[in-house]
């Protein structure tokens, strides 16, 4: 948090998805456009049982992925802000 940033690490080798879960939110760029942002976190399985966990950026699916997308109607926004504080844009 007080770096305000990620740490990536990427895994190269063939994992199972174990299970991805987030929410699709809407971000306005610097043109005042909104666009899709996905927050998604995984956890995957390794071949010898460990476990990984963390934010997803970028996943590749070798043979298959069922994905469910739940909308929620109601009060309010899915909308991020940039928040200085912590560098973020977050959920309004």
């Amino acid at each position: 948090l007080h770096e305000k940033m990620y740490h990536d690490k990427v895994l190269s080798e063939d994992v199972e998805i174990i299970t991805v879960a987030g929410n699709i939110s809407w971000k306005k760029d610097e043109a005042q456009n909104f666009g899709a942002i996905v927050h998604a976190h995984g956890t995957f399985g390794g071949p010898e049982c460990q476990v990984f966990g963390g934010h997803v950026k970028q996943m590749f699916v070798s043979v298959t992925c069922e994905v469910s997308v739940i909308l929620i109607n109601g009060e309010g926004s899915a909308e991020r802000k940039f928040e200085d504080w912590c560098g973020l844009a977050l959920l309004s």
